[in-house]
């Protein structure tokens, strides 16, 4: 396992495996400490800069690279809470932010995603990415960013904690480091999703807003149950 470490920041990095899946080469991703599959703990840390929502004892995850002005990014969330839905205990997701430089607000908003999950933890983060997803129109500028900190208010963090974290800057590391890893596995676009299978590290990724039937049939293939 790779891991990036800036300052205090440590990111657990996906690995690039050579297997070779559909054509194309693909990452391998352990979501699971080696402690946890060996039976010494049913718990998982989540490092800074991952964010896991579901089962983190899951043998499937769906790991996506996002942008929150990124249209494709805001319609591919519903796919793949119902594929959470519909295996949860098998799947579970998690999401690095990879803002896309033609969209002017997108940077700062993953930064202030941080700020929500360095103040509330990883269920704050899952709060504010479901409240902004649901207020952008998407595009560029469909959230605009005065708006960030009564937007964190809204799913009660504190203002003033969160507005000292955002206009800090100090969150721009975590972001930088989720971009480079994404870049490092050939992340180009959002959303980019690898379904992965976490005791071998191998899987299918897929880019853009694909279907459910295409999620399910690579979260059917992980879990061996399709040839």
């Amino acid at each position: 396992m790779q891991r990036l470490a800036s300052g205090l920041l440590t990111l657990v990095l996906i690995t690039i495996d050579v297997g070779v899946v559909s054509g194309a080469t693909l990452p391998a991703h352990i979501i699971a400490r080696r402690s946890q599959r060996q039976g010494q703990s049913s718990s998982r840390t989540v490092a800074i800069g991952e964010h896991l929502r579901g089962d983190a004892t899951a043998p499937v995850t769906l790991l996506e690279y996002g942008d929150f002005e990124c249209p494709f990014s805001k319609q591919h969330t519903s796919t793949l809470e119902r594929v959470l839905a519909t295996y949860p205990r098998q799947v579970n997701v998690m999401f690095r932010n990879f803002p896309l430089s033609f969209h002017a607000n997108a940077k700062k908003e993953a930064e202030a995603a941080e700020c929500a999950a360095e103040i509330g933890g990883n269920d704050a983060f899952w709060k504010f990415h479901d409240a902004i997803f649901r207020k952008t129109t998407s595009g560029g500028r469909g959230f605009e960013l005065d708006g960030l900190t009564s937007l964190a208010a809204e799913i009660g963090l504190d203002s003033a904690k969160f507005n000292a974290c955002l206009t800090s800057g100090r969150t721009s590391s975590i972001v930088e480091a989720q971009i480079a890893a994404g870049r490092a596995t050939g992340v180009t676009g959002t959303p980019t999703t690898f379904v992965v299978k976490n005791a071998s590290g191998k899987g299918n990724r897929f880019r853009g807003a694909v279907s459910f039937a295409d999620l399910q049939s690579a979260v059917e293939e992980a879990l061996g149950r399709r040839q």
